[in-house]
């Protein structure tokens, strides 16, 4: 089941050490902290300052926090709290478990005094306080939630298998509201477009989507060329339009492989 554990107290209580000795070896656990996530890439906190490495940065949270949820392991998330109720943490805390996701809280406390020892101590070089990412972090958890639970929607439609990998269609959405879109190798991390252009973000990979199956296939196949994929599943409830599809498409011999699916 995908879980959630948040690792929280504030500035110095020693939750990235309780983290390290705890949770950071174990395969079944993905450390959600953009601070170790910035030394991982590039060596130092600073990327964390800069566009580039602030959008390379968040993507890699985004992907394989995304990913490790829908494995059905462990996010463990640092996170510092401030003296009284923090609205944001729970309002987050409730939207994860109403998508599904099992959240557990382990709350760390230490004399502000040896804090404040422990903090004056540090190396900057390895240190950077969870206290300065605390809205970023809980920004991109927030789209991983997001995704997670759009992702408890899809239905499998139809995998293409090519030499790079396999192009997948998802149907996404309740009836009479559902959306096409199909995922390619090259693409890792994504968004669905907004509505609006005014809700539009920069260095975002939008997903374009369509509103039939048929309009996202001879999308696909205007752009790539059908006969260079080779059908490896098929949603039976969409086979005889996939069928239609490739017909009205088909410029040359199919390969072996087609030849089941097309008869």
């Amino acid at each position: 089941m995908a879980r959630i554990k948040f690792i929280t107290g504030p500035v110095g209580s020693g939750k990235t050490v309780f983290i390290e000795k705890n949770f950071s070896s174990s395969p079944g656990n993905f450390v959600f902290d953009l601070a170790k996530i910035s030394q991982q890439l590039f060596g130092h906190f600073q990327a964390l300052e800069e566009m580039d490495g602030i959008v390379q940065i968040y993507n890699h949270a985004s992907e394989e926090g995304l990913l490790t949820l829908l494995d059905g392991k462990t996010l463990v998330v640092e996170y510092c709290t401030n003296k009284g109720y923090d609205d944001d943490f729970a309002a987050l805390v409730k939207y994860a478990q109403k998508t599904g996701i099992c959240v557990e809280v382990i709350h760390i406390e230490l004399d502000e005094m040896l804090a404040g020892e422990r903090i004056a101590q540090a190396d900057p070089q390895r240190y950077f306080s969870s206290a300065k990412l605390r809205e970023e972090t809980l920004e991109v958890l927030e789209g991983v939630i997001d995704s997670f639970e759009a992702n408890q929607n899809f239905e499998l439609i139809l995998e293409l298998g090519g030499e790079n990998g396999s192009t997948v269609f998802y149907r996404s959405g309740e009836e009479g509201e559902e959306r096409y879109f199909y995922l390619t190798p090259e693409i890792k991390t994504f968004d669905f477009e907004p509505d609006f252009e005014v809700d539009k973000l920069s260095e975002v990979n939008y997903l374009k989507t369509f509103p039939t199956f048929e309009k996202a296939l001879n999308t696909l196949i205007s752009e790539v060329g059908l006969f260079q994929l080779v059908p490896l599943k098929v949603n039976k409830e969409y086979k005889k339009a996939f069928q239609q599809a490739v017909k009205r498409n088909m410029d040359k011999p199919p390969l072996p492989e087609w030849k089941a699916i097309l008869n």
